[in-house]
């Protein structure tokens, strides 16, 4: 028994090594590949490399980012403890879209893995106001509760979220033909990033006609870096000459570092000062995965280089990012927080040689 289940396992082992050698790389003529697809490698080489650039046009939205609730059936505020009714304010519809880019080299080998390094930034900028004139009391969540009786008398709020993205991924991939028209590449690799954000909120607030506007606010920074694993598979289908669908997939877990501090700079009933500072410094590990889908098409010109363009749509899900605690918060545990979300446009444009 030991020795068929050893004879199946060699047979297995060489099945796969060999369809993985016959389906990597289509050897001969372009009549391997789908409609003529076109050849891995130029230059009659076994290796090429690459570049590419990616212009990003991204929508960065984060959970957790509401700065007030509105509650306009009354004028008296809830009494300790109680649960806060009424509408939350927040940035709703306001998220912006901002550039990005993202650049990056490769190298192809039909003999080896291929290989890629690239490099990408998104910026996080987006802003929103509100402000009314009828009954209510407008409760900030991020500034001290011993306060909110003076900072409810408040009817104009803002709110400003900024910021940037900053990642560095490396893969190895390997293609393999499915068929004549599929291409399949599992990947593997590193990935690591920083991100940095800046919350900011403020409210102005009169306590009788005669005393100035003063203006209350509260200042968050969270400086977030990440690396680790990451794993993924990408796909390509051709359904003309030089035409093909692709979707991209990639998921990883980054051993993280944050780096909080917030600050309320505020005022009691009496319009004293009251400052409160707060600094954290956590470590976890966080998840964090990417879906990426469009069309794109690939012209070699007279065997020499080969250009690509790519239009797809990206979606990026980064977990556990807003670590900002709010008074509210009834703890401020790192194994909470709230999703970073980045999702947009992109346009890519690369060159074989």
């Amino acid at each position: 028994m030991n020795k068929f289940i050893d004879i199946v396992i060699v047979l297995c082992i060489g099945f796969t090594k060999t369809y993985s050698i016959e389906n990597s790389y289509p050897k001969n003529s372009q009549n391997n590949f789908a409609y003529n697809f076109l050849p891995k490698t130029l230059n009659s080489r076994s290796y090429n490399f690459y570049a590419f650039g990616e212009f990003l046009y991204m929508q960065t939205s984060q959970e957790g980012l509401e700065y007030a609730v509105l509650n306009n059936t009354t004028d008296s505020l809830p009494g300790s403890g109680n649960a806060i009714p009424g509408k939350r304010i927040g940035f709703e519809d306001a998220w912006s879209y901002e550039p990005g880019i993202k650049v990056g080299l490769g190298y192809i080998d039909q003999n080896l893995w291929d290989a890629e390094l690239y490099y990408s930034y998104v910026d996080i900028d987006t802003s929103t106001s509100f402000n009314f004139t009828n009954l209510g009391v407008l409760l900030p969540l991020w500034f001290a509760p011993p306060d909110n009786e003076a900072l409810s008398l408040s009817k104009d709020s803002r709110a400003k979220w900024s910021g940037s993205l900053n990642a560095l991924d490396f893969k190895i991939e390997k293609k393999i033909f499915l068929s004549k028209k599929l291409l399949f590449e599992p990947t593997i690799g590193v990935k690591a990033a920083r991100i940095k954000q800046l919350y900011f909120v403020l409210m102005k607030v009169q306590y009788n006609f005669v005393t100035p506007i003063k203006e209350p606010k509260f200042t968050g920074n969270i400086t977030f870096k990440g690396a680790g694993i990451s794993a993924g598979i990408n796909s390509e289908y051709y359904f003309l000459k030089h035409l093909y669908f692709f979707e991209n997939f990639t998921f990883a877990i980054l051993h993280s570092k944050f780096n909080v501090f917030q600050k309320y700079d505020g005022f009691t009933s009496n319009a004293v000062v009251h400052i409160i500072e707060e600094t954290n410094k956590m470590f976890t590990n966080i998840p964090y995965f990417e879906i990426l889908a469009g069309i794109a098409g690939k012209y070699s010109y007279k065997n020499a280089f080969l250009v690509e363009l790519k239009i797809g749509y990206e979606m990026q899900k980064w977990f556990r990012q807003n670590q900002f605690a709010g008074h509210f918060d009834s703890h401020t545990s790192v194994n909470l927080g709230d999703d970073l979300s980045i999702k947009g446009l992109i346009i890519r444009f690369g060159v074989q040689f």
